[in-house]
């Protein structure tokens, strides 16, 4: 089973209307199709799949389905013929809360960056080559606090945030 969403549905003049393209690429139009369903399939569909439309009979079996959800108009192809309709309402809606949950996430994501661009970014100026020099020999290439000579970083022992300077002691 495939689905995928054709739009944003509608609710005008006591009718559900989704999209439907015509055409592919620069040639493809876009139009409304619009069913006749009451306020109670709209309301409905606010918290349930709601079936809307089979369209394209091919070969004597309908292929392709068309659902409301949560505004979205869903397209259902393949559908095995066994599939009940309470299997595809769990489909759909897996579909769909799955869409939102990673839209959330997205969106979540782009106001953190949108947050981090925004902030001055900090500069600091590093410590002096000669201050290093120092340091190095003073402790004699080895970390003070294991003797590991390895991986060694030089920083502040007191944070330049805490009032600390780049000096040598």
């Amino acid at each position: 089973m495939k689905m995928k969403i054709l739009g944003m549905a509608k609710f005008e003049n006591n009718r559900i209307g989704f999209p439907v393209i015509i055409g592919k690429g620069a040639s493809a139009r876009s139009l409304y199709l619009w069913l006749e369903h009451g306020i109670d399939s709209w309301n409905r569909q606010k918290s349930e799949p709601v079936y809307i439309s089979q369209e394209f009979e091919r070969g004597g079996y309908n292929s392709q389905r068309v659902w409301a959800f949560k505004g979205h108009a869903i397209q259902i192809e393949d559908i095995e013929p066994s599939m009940t309709d309470d299997e595809i309402k769990i489909h759909i809606k897996h579909f769909i809360f799955k869409r939102e949950n990673k839209f959330s996430r997205i969106k979540k994501e782009v106001e953190r960056f949108e947050r981090f661009e925004k902030l001055n970014p900090i500069y600091r100026e590093q410590i002096p080559e000669e201050v290093r020099m120092y340091v190095w020999r003073r402790d004699n290439g080895r970390c003070v606090l294991c003797n590991i000579n390895k991986d060694l970083e030089f920083d502040h022992i007191i944070p330049v945030s805490e009032g600390g300077s780049s000096i040598k002691r």
